[in-house]
């Protein structure tokens, strides 16, 4: 039962959020309590499972990471939520404008093609604030990690983290990731 916790708890709870997220899209339902409500309760659910079962025992402690790592992510997820939001005024406010949007496209290729543009959304953010020296103060905390749990566990993935730890100790914490 451990092993199954520990390798499915987070694709299931993530995947039931995007089918939740696509139910509700398809629906018609409002933006706003819904989907922010659908992003709480994944990250409480998260942190429940992360405190029944840790990756690292160690990592349940409070390293002195906990507030910024709260701030980083309430910040990121109000700047999320509002663009989302955005988006959603501006697709019902737009009346008038052309519609750019592919809606004859099944449901599956209008979310494969949201994901793309919001990807590559992020990742130029990404990559300037690897170079701007106001972002770069604001985002490195992104990159100083001492542990991973379900505060910062959507600030990277583990790969970067590696190799982001890998540049702090060799003092290149500027390079990009």
């Amino acid at each position: 039962m451990r092993v199954a916790v520990k390798h499915l708890s987070y694709p299931l709870v993530v995947g039931t959020a995007l089918l939740l997220f696509v139910t509700l899209a398809t629906t018609g339902v409002a933006y706003w309590p819904l989907f922010p409500l659908v992003v709480v309760l994944g990250y409480i659910i998260v942190a429940l499972l992360e405190r029944a079962q840790p990756y690292e025992l160690g990592w349940l402690k409070d390293h002195g990471d906990t507030l910024d790592d709260a701030l980083h992510l309430t910040t990121t997820q109000i700047l999320v939520q509002a663009s989302i939001a955005g988006s959603f005024f501006l697709a019902n406010a737009l009346d008038w404008a052309p519609d750019l949007w592919p809606r004859q496209w099944p449901i599956w290729a209008q979310i494969l093609l949201a994901g793309g543009i919001l990807d590559f959304g992020l990742y130029v953010m990404h990559r300037y604030s690897h170079v701007q020296p106001f972002l770069w103060r604001l985002h490195a905390i992104h990159h100083s990690p001492q542990r991973l749990y379900w505060l910062n566990g959507g600030a990277g993935r583990s790969k970067s983290r590696r190799a982001d730890a890998a540049r702090r100790h060799t003092n290149r914490g500027r390079g990009l990731a």
